[in-house]
């Protein structure tokens, strides 16, 4: 397996450098949806108390839940990146994985039927691109 990286919120800037200006789930669903349509990212920004945003994306886990609850077998791990791969042809849209995931950074796209799960944008997350306050980077995983 090559060195895995994952995006990673800067301890030192959040939360106070976070404006939670959503331009990373803007950019993200760009990328892979083909429109600015922030319900379909790859990275979720939660709001609490109207004051703190908190940008959430797979944590990519050692041992991930949401592969290992799905019972269609529709979701591996990347032998080469450690990001989560789906099979749509086994995903039934039962939702499982995004319930289960204790990071809260699969989405579920209704329409389709399928979780939204991050795969760091073939290795150069756009998010992190964007981010206008350095808030996310791409870093090496420990």
């Amino acid at each position: 397996m090559n060195d895995i990286k994952k995006i990673t919120v800067l301890e030192k800037v959040f939360p106070d450098n976070c404006s939670g200006c959503r331009l990373c789930q803007a950019i993200c669903s760009f990328e892979h949806e083909g429109s600015f349509a922030p319900w379909l990212a790859r990275i979720i920004v939660i709001e609490k108390d109207f004051r703190e945003t908190t940008p959430h994306t797979c944590n990519l886990c050692e041992e991930p839940v949401c592969i290992a609850c799905c019972p269609f077998d529709a979701l591996s791990k990347s032998s080469e990146n450690g990001t989560i791969i789906l099979d749509e042809k086994n995903c039934t849209g039962c939702g499982r994985c995004v319930r289960e995931c204790q990071y809260k950074a699969i989405v579920f796209d209704d329409e389709r039927m399928i979780p939204l799960i991050c795969n760091l944008c073939g290795g150069n997350p756009k998010c992190v691109d964007v981010c206008p306050r350095g808030v996310l980077s791409l870093s090496n995983k420990t």
